[in-house]
């Protein structure tokens, strides 16, 4: 998947969006950013279970996903993913 941030093309990999589903249009997608980074940030889910997902943007590449879920208690789980590596 490809986005364009500043008329410029951010390669999305596979591997950071693969699992999500259901994402919550138009407001479940929102853009942020400070300093040096943007961040995409996605929410969504189904009736098992909601997410919310941030891609964190440096220099024009997708570096890390940090996506927060429920476990079945109802804590707070926060996983991250490296992506910046391939």
């Amino acid at each position: 998947m490809t986005m364009t941030l500043d008329k410029r093309s951010v390669d999305l990999p596979k591997r950071g969006w693969v699992d999500l589903s259901n994402v919550s249009l138009p407001t479940g997608v929102f853009v942020t950013s400070r300093q040096d980074s943007v961040t995409l940030n996605l929410e969504g889910g189904d009736g098992s279970g909601s997410y919310k997902v941030r891609f964190v943007i440096r220099g024009g590449k997708v570096v890390r996903r940090e996506a927060e879920t429920m476990d079945e208690e109802g804590e707070l789980q926060v996983e991250t993913m490296d992506l910046a590596s391939r």
